[in-house]
Parts: C-alpha cells; structure tokens; sequence
C-alpha cells in the first residue's frame, strides 16, 4: 500500500478520534465512551499499519484534542489510557521475544501499565485541574476503584481483540477496495 494511503487513511481516523472527544461536552454521559471510541482509531491504525503509524495518528488526536475539546477530563482519560493501550497492546501481542510470548509476562505488563496511569490520571486531575481529591473517596474506595479499573482494562483489552476481529471480517474488504 502506498504511503499516501496509508497517510490518508491515518489521516480519517485521526478526525473520527477527535470528533468522538468532540461529542463529549454536547452529551456528557459520553465521558469515558468516546476515549474508548477514539482509542479503537487508534487501534485501527495499529492493526492496518503497524505502531509507527498507529503513534503518529495518537501523537495527531492528542495535540488536536488537546487544542480544540473543552472537556479536559476526557482526553486525558485518551491520552492515558484508551488512545495509548492499544499501541501498547499491539506490541506485547505480536512480540517474537521468547520472554514476552509467556502468558503473564505481557499481562503483568499491561496491568502495570494500567495502573500507572490511573495513579497519573489521578494526580494530573487533582493538580493540573483542581479536582478536589475527596471526590476520589477514602483511600479504601480508591484502592477498589484501582482495582475495578483493573478489571475494566482487562475487558477493554478482550474488546479491542474482539473488535478487531469484526473489523477483518466484516470492514476491511469494504474499506481497502
């Protein structure tokens, strides 16, 4: 495939992606649907083209969201976590490292991961935009949600593989014609 389809192709997903963060201050129950949205773009562009062009597409909706979303709280749900695990996840899964093709390794790196970013997005919000941190909870119920997070990140990542496997069987044909 040529690299000007590739840049195109890249280039539409990376405006679907922002347009899904777009969707958020006009109906807010999207807060967290529209970064998982816009993190299956970048999944996407990581399955067609591989992680370099999946990273240009979630370096492009990171800087755009940034710029022109009013709702802050979801692209930093994006760039942390949703826009970013995918090109992670693609890595991990198609690794020819012997070390990394072990069952729990990849998994113990995809939770440590997950979790460093909850802990970041906890205190990017905190600080950068004066969420009171009381409205996280006691620390008891900040562990639950660490771990409820957990879980949800585990399905998130069953979704993508999911997803993945509609889009080969039932989009691809249509859109690569």
């Amino acid at each position: 495939m040529k690299t000007s389809v590739r840049a195109a192709m890249c280039g539409v997903l990376t405006a679907l992606a922002v347009v899904f963060l777009l969707l958020v201050p006009i109906l807010p129950v999207l807060l967290y649907c529209s970064p998982v949205l816009a993190g299956l773009c970048t999944a996407i562009a990581c399955e067609e083209f591989g992680a370099r062009y999946s990273l240009g597409v979630f370096v492009s909706v990171s800087v755009l969201s940034l710029l022109f979303v009013a709702d802050k709280e979801a692209v930093l749900v994006f760039i942390l976590l949703t826009g970013s695990y995918p090109i992670l996840k693609h890595l991990l899964d198609s690794s020819k490292n012997d070390l990394l093709q072990k069952r729990p390794i990849p998994l113990f790196i995809k939770l440590a991961y997950v979790n460093a970013a909850c802990i970041t997005y906890f205190f990017a919000a905190t600080r950068l935009f004066g969420i009171p941190a009381d409205s996280f909870g006691v620390r008891a119920l900040k562990i639950v949600f660490l771990i409820v997070g957990n879980i949800i990140m585990l399905i998130y990542d069953k979704s993508i593989e999911n997803i993945m496997r509609i889009y080969k069987a039932r989009f691809k044909n249509k859109v690569f014609k």
